[in-house]
């Protein structure tokens, strides 16, 4: 759904009061669209990338990427937790966890 507050949406909803009366106009009068419509109409649209874009699309298949797992270390302290053996260092858990609200 989509709303429009003071002329801000400049999407294509936004305008499709616009879109709608200039295509009540061109029907009611019975002319024909410019352009002809169907897959026969050869299109010269291009389209270019910045290299912002090629960037960002690195960027994002980097992080996309699984992280590689030690599995014998997950094994070990699952095994730890099964058992009752492992003992969290709560003080070293709160440091790393005030050491982060920097980030915010």
């Amino acid at each position: 759904m989509s709303m429009e507050i003071n002329g801000l949406n400049t999407g294509p909803a936004g305008n499709s009061k616009a879109k709608s009366a200039g295509q009540t106009n061109k029907t009611e009068g019975g002319s024909k669209p410019d352009q002809p419509s169907g897959p026969s109409a050869p299109s010269k649209e291009t389209v270019v990338i910045s290299a912002e874009a090629k960037s960002l699309s690195k960027l994002s298949a980097e992080v996309n990427t699984e992280a590689p797992v030690n599995q014998s270390k997950v094994d070990a302290i699952k095994a730890a937790i099964d058992d009752g053996s492992f003992k969290p260092n709560a003080e070293s858990i709160a440091s790393k966890l005030i050491g982060t609200d920097d980030l915010f």
